[in-house]
């Protein structure tokens, strides 16, 4: 994304309170961006009103020098890490490339640095696997486990509104289709969250509209309320009870009920500062860090 529009976006989204900012790349991971490091200059400006997670495989973190992955781990509040199996044979296997060794050395390096420095940061670990016996009594997930969350270990993949066959899968993981044909109660996903491409467009579900086929909105002409309130996105978000269900979510496994996400009770005194709305039953709070708010900042 162009870094002016980057920035405009973060101003847009801090002046209207701000909160939760998942920083990603849909196809693609955030240490390949080039422009990281101006990046994370402009989102420390914000860091009294914005709760910063990404998600990543990490291996690109090797690139970076000890004090630059430092700044990035000061810089975010949550980072979720993907890795494939639990050995070098089922990386492979599970994702084609062997980066396995590369991948824990990063993850070694986080801890390191993440204890040294004592940096208030919550790392979660998510396993996909096409064996989840290997998990069992498995000593490098017994080590891991010291400073990662394990969030999940799963066989499982959602099909990315058909992006993903099972032929694509390697043997003994499976492909999650559901059928929300006849589903009346909207998703949470769109009522919960706003995704931004990097050429400014918005699509109505940043979940799995990789190929962004639902447009909602474009930040280079809008601000976010005005995306927000807009018709095209209330459109897509009543799309469940107006029975106008789009393709890309007839058989999307990732589907939520909205009165069942926002009725849980671990959101009873939930708050923006609390992180991602989905994870609010996490099994640990968002470390609390001293926030300076940004002088002339509107209150």
């Amino acid at each position: 994304m162009d870094m002016g529009l980057f920035n405009k976006i973060c101003e847009d989204y801090y002046a209207i309170g701000g909160g939760s900012v998942g920083v990603c790349s849909m196809q693609s991971d955030i240490f390949s961006d080039t422009c990281l490091k101006e990046r994370l200059e402009i989102l420390k400006q914000f860091k009294d009103r914005f709760i910063l997670h990404t998600a990543t495989m990490l291996a690109g973190a090797s690139n970076l020098s000890d004090n630059e992955l430092k700044t990035f781990l000061e810089t975010f509040d949550c980072l979720d890490i993907s890795i494939g199996g639990f050995s070098k044979e089922d990386y492979a296997l599970m994702y084609g490339i062997s980066a396995f060794d590369v991948v824990i050395d990063q993850l070694f390096r986080i801890e390191d640095i993440v204890h040294k420095n004592g940096i208030a940061i919550n790392l979660a670990l998510n396993f996909r696997t096409n064996n989840p016996k290997n998990s069992t009594g498995n000593q490098l997930l017994a080590r891991l486990s010291r400073t990662f969350a394990i969030q999940e270990i799963r066989t499982d993949y959602f099909s990315w509104g058909g992006m993903i066959t099972q032929a694509d899968l390697p043997p003994g993981a499976l492909l999650l289709k559901a059928d929300n044909t006849a589903v009346r109660k909207d998703c949470v996903a769109p009522w919960a969250t706003l995704c931004i491409n990097a050429d400014g467009t918005v699509v109505g579900c940043g979940c799995v509209d990789w190929a962004a086929r639902h447009i909602i909105g474009d930040m280079r002409h809008q601000t976010i309320k005005e995306t927000w309130t807009g018709p095209q996105a209330q459109e897509f978000r009543t799309s469940f009870s107006r029975q106008t269900i789009p393709e890309l979510c007839r058989d999307c496994s990732l589907y939520t009920n909205i009165e069942r996400a926002f009725g849980r009770f671990g959101l009873l005194n939930y708050k923006p500062r609390d992180g991602d709305y989905h994870k609010a039953n996490f099994p640990f709070k968002i470390p609390q860090k001293k926030r300076t708010c940004r002088t002339g900042a509107a209150t």
